[in-house]
């Protein structure tokens, strides 16, 4: 059956999940606190970012045991691996950096210097830029993939969580978590379009064909992608 790997940071476990038989069909220890993961086809892996041990976890999926622990920063998050797996990025919350590692030699090849409280960053979908919400600075960072450099920042609302692609790959949704709205990037002019108004808190976007979904303190709300403000909310309830 398909298999959903989920982190379990009150655990310090990876918990892998068959879902047609709804079973827990392994627990993998793993470091300190991990908070997220990414799964590597090619070679057989799951990356598990551990946030209060500062490191990576190496899994391999083929025996579901840890195979490398890499040290990267202070407090790392999701990891994000290129369409190719030739990369990944780390954003390190307390450090102000997304590490950079070639997965092929499991090795900590640059840190790049972002900004305050960094989220997971966002590849475009041609892969050439990163996305990266700084919560402590309301503003995204972009950092050109080949240079490793930030070439832009764009100012968002309070405290942006995510960045999350629209079905097109022409605009970005940042949900502002410390205020009522979601900044909205056009990725060919990289810079905000009118901010969306949503209720408190929104914290995620799910993009649809004909809605865009944001979920928010209490409720979840419905935005029409060709419009600027929120539509009346589609379902609610926390």
């Amino acid at each position: 059956g398909v298999l959903l790997y989920l982190t379990d940071p009150t655990r310090d476990l990876v918990i892998v999940l068959d879902t047609q038989k709804r079973q827990v069909v392994a627990r993998i220890p793993v470091g300190d606190s991990p908070v997220g993961l990414a799964l590597d086809p090619l070679r057989s892996r799951a990356y598990v970012a551990n946030a209060a041990g500062g490191t990576i976890s190496v899994i391999s999926t083929t025996t579901r045991k840890v195979t490398a622990t890499l040290p990267v920063c202070l407090l790392p998050l999701r990891p994000v691996l290129t369409p190719t797996a030739s990369r990944m990025y780390v954003s390190c919350r307390d450090s102000g950096v997304v590490a950079v590692i070639d997965p092929s030699r499991m090795a900590l090849t640059r840190l790049i210097t972002v900004g305050r409280q960094p989220a997971p960053p966002t590849l475009t979908p041609d892969a050439s830029r990163l996305l990266v919400p700084l919560a402590g600075e309301d503003a995204v960072a972009v950092v050109d993939a080949s240079s490793s450099r930030v070439t832009a920042r764009i100012p968002t609302g309070p405290e942006p969580t995510t960045a999350v692609l629209s079905r097109s790959g022409r605009r970005a949704f940042v949900p502002d978590s410390g205020g009522r709205t979601v900044t909205v990037i056009s990725l060919k002019a990289l810079k905000a379009d009118t901010p969306w108004r949503s209720g408190r808190e929104p914290r995620f976007v799910l993009p649809g064909a004909s809605t865009v979904v944001v979920t928010e303190r209490g409720r979840v709300t419905a935005f029409s992608p060709q419009e600027s403000r929120s539509s009346p909310p589609r379902t609610g309830g926390s």
